[in-house]
């Protein structure tokens, strides 16, 4: 019996999938089901029902299962002693935002990159849905995800930032940056996101919530979209403030504050909680104290 065959059971029933469990070992599918093979020959019982659609353990390997956590727990108890405690190393799948990608995200990882020598990043920029699925899955080893993911108990969670929204019109539009009424608001088209996103739903939330209507309607799946065909006067939309600011400061965008209190979003560093590396609670503690959704601090990708 190996570490390796432990891992690959492990992965394999805490993901439910023999391609995912790969996934995120980075090995093939074929190497990880006969590592799961040798175990169960080793042990002369079967780990896994092979009748279901989906992997379900067997009595055997319900009783070991813990058993096989703990041993991965102890190789990175074993690796944490000889390696210093600030360092953060290892290759990390990160799932973020395009808020996040566009603002503070590109300064802290390249604070990560110029520190620690052994860290490697894949990122992947995509909705919260799709994010949070590839971080059920154990496709991503982190996201930062626009809502709070704390009262899950398969994650751990750290806050970073809130972000407050405001409506965001052509000065074509609406000249004057004013408090908006309901009546305002249905006269025109309303971009907003696509049902995957988080955004969405807090925006169906609130027109529902306040019983504003809206002559038309226009999703995309992008922020950085959204906001231009706003200031191509395609409609109005709900923005970022801090996405917004600077496009007011520069006359592209006026901004309006609503007769109705208008939504703010918690962002969090999110990670799978049996996933005991030591350098993810690292990379969480360093995006606190980089978590600055400012435009005027990162990318501005309007001028």
């Amino acid at each position: 019996m190996t570490l390796k065959q432990l891992q690959a059971f492990y992965w394999a029933a805490s993901l439910g999938s023999i391609s995912a469990a790969a996934a995120k070992l980075n090995i093939t599918q074929s190497t990880l089901s006969k590592r799961v093979l040798e175990l169960e020959s080793f042990l002369s019982q079967s780990l896994f029902s092979r009748s279901a659609q989906k992997l379900v353990l067997t009595e055997v390997g319900t009783k070991i299962f813990d058993h096989a956590f703990r041993m991965i727990q102890i190789e990175n108890e074993i690796y944490n002693t000889v390696t210093p405690s600030s360092e953060i190393s290892g290759k990390f799948k990160a799932g973020i935002s395009e808020l996040t990608a566009m603002t503070w995200f590109p300064g802290y990882i390249s604070s990560v990159y110029n520190i620690n020598i052994n860290f490697e990043a894949e990122i992947y920029v995509d909705v919260a849905a799709v994010l949070l699925k590839r971080l059920t899955k154990g496709e991503i080893d982190f996201a930062i995800l626009p809502f709070n993911s704390e009262q899950d108990k398969h994650f751990n969670a750290v806050q970073l930032s809130t972000v407050k929204f405001l409506w965001a019109a052509s000065p074509e539009l609406l000249p004057v940056s004013s408090r908006i009424t309901s009546e305002q608001l249905q006269n025109f088209t309303h971009l907003t996101h696509t049902a995957d996103s988080h955004l969405k739903r807090i925006y169906d939330q609130w027109i529902t919530h306040n019983h504003v209507n809206s002559a038309r309607t226009m999703t995309c799946n992008s922020l950085s979209a959204i906001t231009a065909c706003t200031i191509a006067k395609v409609g109005i939309s709900l923005l970022p403030q801090t996405l917004l600011t600077p496009l007011v400061i520069s006359k592209k965008l006026t901004a309006h504050v609503s007769e109705f209190e208008l939504p703010i979003v918690d962002y969090y560093f999110c990670w799978n909680i049996s996933d005991t590396r030591t350098s993810l609670p690292l990379l969480a503690n360093l995006a606190r104290t980089n978590a600055d959704y400012n435009l005027n601090k990162a990318l501005d990708i309007f001028q």
